[in-house]
């Protein structure tokens, strides 16, 4: 029988491993469990196993290539001279679900998607009152109006309009679709526009935000005072860049934290600034959620816990009770803590592991249960 050597996928965000080095040589016998090659992503260095014995038949990528997650990149064998017809060719290089992902993001920053229907025209209602208002503050009615879903506008809803909170969305990648579902049930804020280093996008409309311009123009709008806070959409390792670059150069400006209002966030639940708190999740009371920590969709975290700043909770993982983060940990889908464990700093728990013990600092662990398979980049 003929196994594919695949590259594990370690968690969101990440595509790609560079191969560091092949353990094995084609035609030597590994047995279940041995070590076939290293691979580096930009979050770790990690050791490939193999999941059957068998021989390594045939090698697709050499040392110093790179290779796509979940990329078959050998293929071994149960006996040393069994037919590997058919196999013979280097695997295409993107599926069909790959290039359906590729095409999403690429709509994403094209403008492609469809936009979402426009309200029917008509005339829009305001009072005296409200214009004169939003004439000496400079306000559009027409925006007060879209905000509110409206044509009837009198002066207390350019009040009410005034006194929310004039936030901008960072990043025009798939997160921000994530920041806008955050926003919706969100009355507290108004966003200004959306804001992205991608200079080619400037003045193109994404999920709903137009691309008003990079970093200076962020800068400009804070000096001018038209800027309370930051919504960062980005879910790379990116945002604790930008996070850590906001808090510095822009210390008056807040960095906010977004709860879901399809979450369940239970009593005694601390949700510290940057947050993304996404729908579906649910928190057990008396647990800290650090700064810029993401608990996605699905995530399942129990009473008394400490998510340390930085972390991320992909979809569908569980955390028991009384668990505790360092910072900074990546917890794969589907994977699960147990109960008075804790985790060091820039750990890297892969889909589907099973962490019964406490973990240190700088590692990747993997398996059920879980344990350590390499060193994290996470830190660096």
């Amino acid at each position: 029988m003929v196994h594919q050597v695949i590259l594990p996928k370690l968690g969101t965000n990440i595509e790609d491993g560079l191969i560091v080095e092949w353990k094995r040589q084609v035609g030597e016998s590994v047995k279940k469990g041995e070590v076939v090659l290293l691979v580096e992503t930009s979050k770790a260095i990690f050791e490939v196993e193999a999941e059957n014995d068998g021989f390594l038949r045939k090698i697709f990528y050499e040392n110093g290539a790179k290779v796509r997650f979940t990329e078959p990149m050998a293929l071994m064998t149960e006996n040393a001279d069994e037919d590997l017809s058919g196999y013979e060719a280097r695997p295409a290089e993107k599926t069909a679900v790959k290039k359906h992902h590729q095409k999403k993001r690429d709509e994403l920053l094209s403008g492609a998607v469809s936009p979402a229907p426009k309200r029917e025209e008509t005339r829009l209602a305001a009072t005296p009152a409200a214009r004169r208002l939003a004439a000496k503050t400079h306000t559009d009615i027409e925006k007060i109006a879209g905000f509110f879903e409206t044509d009837l506008i009198d002066e207390m809803l350019v009040k009410e309009f005034l006194g929310k909170k004039k936030v901008a969305v960072y990043g025009a990648g798939l997160g921000a679709k994530q920041a806008k579902e955050l926003l919706k049930s969100n009355k507290a804020f108004t966003v200004i526009g959306l804001f992205d280093d991608n200079h080619e996008i400037k003045g193109k409309e994404i999920a709903g935000f137009k691309v008003v311009g990079g970093w200076k123009d962020l800068c400009a709008f804070v000096s001018k005072g038209e800027l309370d806070g930051v919504v960062i959409s980005l879910h790379s390792e990116h945002r604790k860049k930008l996070f850590r670059k906001i808090r510095l150069e822009l210390p008056g400006v807040d960095i906010v934290p977004l709860v879901d209002s399809r979450a369940i966030v239970s009593e005694g639940v601390v949700v510290s600034r940057g947050a993304f708190i996404e729908a579906g999740s649910v928190i057990g009371p008396d647990t800290h959620i650090g700064e810029d920590v993401i608990v996605d969709m699905g995530a399942v975290v129990s009473h008394d816990c400490h998510i340390g700043d930085h972390s991320h909770l992909s979809p569908g993982c569980s955390i028991s009770g009384v668990v505790r983060l360092d910072g900074n940990v990546l917890v794969g889908v589907g994977a699960s803590i147990n109960s008075q464990v804790t985790v060091g700093k820039n750990v890297v728990i892969t889909p589907g592991s099973a962490v019964v013990t406490d973990l240190p600092d700088d590692v990747v662990v993997s398996g059920n249960p879980a344990r350590i398979i390499g060193r994290s980049l996470r830190g660096e």
